[in-house]
């Protein structure tokens, strides 16, 4: 309805809910939540695409949400690209790159339409993988500081925009960083040099440094959420996609976050 507060989730497969029913996705169970509680006034859409990018997902909150006017309180976005795709492509990434533009693809695409697609777990697992973890032969130099400044700088252009877009619809938006299944926090403090490791720390960095310096934006750290809980059993595969108990776990700590700052009323 355009007429009840809604919540809008924006981002990628993580909270679209990729392998998982759609009753145990995050949105789904964040409802859920809701009508338990005293805000079941909200409502809530799942406006995340499976391997979306932020300058994507900005363009489709624009035409889907906004422009239909839906009456938006709280917009919550998570997302994993740009940070695999700038791992994948370094100096040369911009905004336009995406899964889909990435030429990798077209091989992904001939391995989806194999007969033994259908069939196979490892093919699935294969092609997840690819497309998630889209780094070749480490293309980012992660002492490249001309680069991490670019990154920095295109992604607070599109956080702008979102931004923009969220404040004239009188919401606030939410922020929730990349959260790989296996703790890049922890990866760093070993002394990774990963460059998709890497990227995502860029990431995260300038999420919670906008949140810093912009009114009517937050930033919930879902990564140190599960760095202190645990992460055995909250995802389903090696990426970051959550099971039922993760997606309910992150729920929930969603719920407790809004409420302890008061952004339900």
């Amino acid at each position: 309805s355009t007429t009840s507060p809604t919540i809008v989730f924006l981002g990628d497969s993580v909270p679209f809910g990729w392998g998982v029913d759609w009753d145990k996705s995050l949105p789904s169970q964040f409802f859920a939540l809701l009508q338990k509680s005293p805000y079941g006034k909200y409502g809530v859409i799942n406006a995340a695409v499976p391997s979306y990018s932020l300058h994507q997902s900005v363009a489709r909150y624009e035409r889907e949400i906004h422009r239909k006017k839906f009456r938006v309180a709280l917009v919550i976005l998570q997302i994993y690209d740009p940070a695999n795709q700038l791992a994948a492509y370094g100096k040369q990434w911009t905004v336009d790159v995406n899964a889909t533009t990435n030429p990798k693809n077209n091989a992904l695409y001939s391995l989806a339409r194999n007969p033994l697609y259908r069939f196979s777990s490892l093919l699935h697992t294969a092609l997840l993988f690819s497309r998630t973890f889209t780094v070749h032969n480490g293309q980012l130099d992660i002492r490249d500081t001309q680069t991490h400044a670019f990154f920095r700088t295109e992604v607070e252009k599109d956080l702008s925009a979102l931004l923009d877009l969220v404040q004239k619809d009188g919401a606030s938006l939410v922020l929730l960083p990349v959260n790989p299944a296996a703790s890049y926090k922890r990866q760093l403090e070993g002394g990774s040099t990963d460059p998709n490791i890497h990227a995502v720390d860029w990431l995260n960095i300038i999420l919670r440094d906008f949140v810093q310096a912009h009114k009517g934006t937050y930033f919930f750290d879902v990564a140190d959420f599960f760095d202190q809980k645990g992460r055995e059993g909250n995802f389903i595969d090696a990426c970051c996609h959550l099971s039922e108990q993760g997606n309910a776990a992150q729920a929930s700590f969603l719920l407790e976050q809004l409420t302890q700052r008061r952004l339900l009323k």
